[in-house]
């Protein structure tokens, strides 16, 4: 089966003692950052700071396990941590995480990634099992909507970055994989994408935060047993699901704002995106980094508690489940995506 995606917003639980990171010593550099001042105005700062990246990852690998904690200043990344089976990531919940401009990277990922927008997934694809993902808050510095600090697509690695990787926190190829209390926010990629996933739970997101872009999506794809519960949305978020699914389960999920006629918290069908690569690429060099001809199906869905503000009533379904078909666009390529044929199947 082809690898589509899924999209979602927010993250599950595991705590370990872990080795304090801060002890080690990192490298450290100057650079400048753009940031909006009271007016909202950009202005530049020089930022002296250390880059952590290497001492984190050396050690996660010595023993399995990193904990980042709390304190005034945040910590930087350059490029993407690794992790593999059986490893644990925690951060205090105010620990703050950023990624250096320029770095342009994902800042998390596990080891066995690989390009599956154009092939089926091999049965023997390795895996990474049993790594466990909590706390911290992650920022890309994307502190406007026109502006990244250089940092756009959130690639799996500084060089021979697998084909579309776009996201903070990459989990492809994994099987039971618990993400807990993180906070993403200032950033210009997806926020979580996890591809050929299974056994994936994401429980109880405190403080999600989308920056200033319109909402936050996330990419999954061949996914089955999904467990979403106890989630917060602060601003309009959605649960995209874009590949064939099976076993879906979303409870008690809070949408602190009004929610507008037109969103549903779960979206059900292929997705079209067109990726152009750089400036003045030929048309016909240009590719779907999804797949939206291809239907999706997704089977034994169970939402309850999904509730707007202080309401102490669920949403109607209709409300909280849009099932998509993708058309054709005929202005393609003057326009953009190139939409498809595929559509959305949901058995009841």
């Amino acid at each position: 089966m082809k690898a589509i995606s899924l999209s979602l917003a927010t993250f599950f639980f595991a705590h370990c003692s872990g080795s304090l990171a801060a002890e080690g010593v990192p490298g450290s550099g100057t650079w400048t950052e753009a940031w909006p001042d009271e007016s909202g105005q950009l202005q530049t700062v020089t930022v002296t700071a250390e880059v952590w990246t290497e001492t984190f990852q050396a050690d996660l690998d010595a023993d399995g396990q990193l904990h980042i904690p709390a304190r005034e200043r945040p910590y930087y990344l350059d490029g993407p941590l690794v992790m593999t089976s059986g490893q644990t990531l925690t951060a205090d919940t105010k620990a703050e995480i950023r990624l250096k401009p320029g770095s342009n990277t994902g800042m998390m990922r596990n080891e066995q990634v690989a390009s599956l927008n154009a092939r089926p997934v091999p049965a023997d694809q390795p895996l990474d099992t049993d790594i466990t993902i909590e706390g911290g808050i992650w920022t890309t510095l994307a502190v406007l909507h026109a502006e990244s600090n250089g940092n756009l697509r959130g690639a799996s690695s500084r060089q021979n970055a697998v084909f579309g990787t776009h996201r903070v926190i990459l989990l492809q190829n994994v099987r039971g994989v618990p993400v807990k209390n993180i906070t993403i926010r200032q950033r210009r990629p997806f926020g979580v994408h996890l591809t050929n996933a299974r056994e994936f739970k994401l429980y109880y997101q405190p403080n999600l935060e989308m920056g200033r872009d319109k909402d936050f999506r996330d990419g999954i794809g061949t996914l089955k047993n999904l467990l979403f519960e106890n989630l917060t949305f602060h601003r309009p978020g959605k649960i995209e699901v874009h590949a064939n699914t099976d076993g879906l389960t979303v409870r008690d999920v809070k949408l602190l704002f009004s929610p507008a006629r037109d969103h549903h918290l779960v979206e059900l069908g292929p997705k079209s995106r067109t990726y152009k690569g750089a400036p003045g690429t030929d048309p016909s060099r240009w590719t779907e980094i999804f797949s939206p001809d291809l239907d999706c199906t997704l089977r034994n869905l169970d939402i309850t508690g999904v509730r707007s503000d202080d309401s102490q009533a669920d949403l109607p379904i209709e409300q909280v489940v849009k099932v998509i078909e993708q058309k054709p666009n005929p202005d393609y390529p003057k326009t953009t995506p190139k939409g498809g044929t595929g559509k959305g199947i949901w058995i009841r």
